[in-house]
């Protein structure tokens, strides 16, 4: 009985690690934020007809995308925290990623100059994530467009501040909970691979 005592204090001293990790991860895609909220401002159609016609633009995108690094991100914590955390929590801090992400490969092709950078500018694969993540937004999302992505990166970390306070107060994980999880992480890999698309086309 002391052996399993002992056992489970220490996954729950793990599990508390774990969101430290996941936490820490969401503080280091925020470093990237700004690339999010300046593409909310820009009309992608526009600004890839400008970049066709006139090369200078070039630099005016170059200049407003900063000389950000994705490379630069530490977040191997989040690895390594995601068998220790509900398949929610980790489908949410995924969603998390996958806007900010997408902000950061989407300016790179804009900053790169690309033919047909339309095919790589489509939201679609990112609506749908939205949407799973936030179905009360989908008429908001469906407004907007990938304009509205950027203002609904908070509710996003809500509700991963939600999931990781359920960890830690000890919530199991129930059948609607995982459904839910395994919708969310289906377009995220959708997300994954349209953004894997576009830095090979560029």
């Amino acid at each position: 009985m002391s052996g399993l005592i002992t056992r489970q204090g220490a996954l729950y001293q793990r599990k508390l690690e774990a969101i430290d990790q996941i936490w820490g991860a969401v503080k280091e895609l925020e470093k990237a934020k700004y690339i999010s909220v300046t593409l909310a401002t820009l009309k992608f159609e526009e600004c890839a007809k400008e970049l066709a016609r006139n090369p200078q633009f070039r630099s005016f995108i170059e200049t407003i995308g900063g000389n950000f690094d994705s490379t630069s991100l530490n977040l191997s914590g989040a690895a390594l925290a995601r068998p220790f955390i509900t398949p929610l929590g980790w489908a949410y801090y995924s969603a998390f990623s996958s806007v900010i992400m997408s902000a950061v490969a989407r300016m790179q092709v804009l900053k790169i100059g690309v033919d047909n950078p339309e095919k790589y500018l489509n939201s679609e694969h990112s609506n749908n994530l939205l949407k799973t993540v936030l179905p009360l937004k989908a008429e908001y999302i469906d407004k907007y467009g990938y304009s509205a992505h950027h203002y609904l990166l908070d509710e996003i970390e809500q509700l991963l501040l939600m999931e990781l306070k359920n960890i830690q107060d000890g919530h199991e994980v129930d059948k609607e909970n995982a459904k839910r999880a395994a919708e969310i992480t289906k377009e995220v890999e959708n997300v994954t691979n349209k953004m894997a698309e576009m830095q090979a086309g560029a």
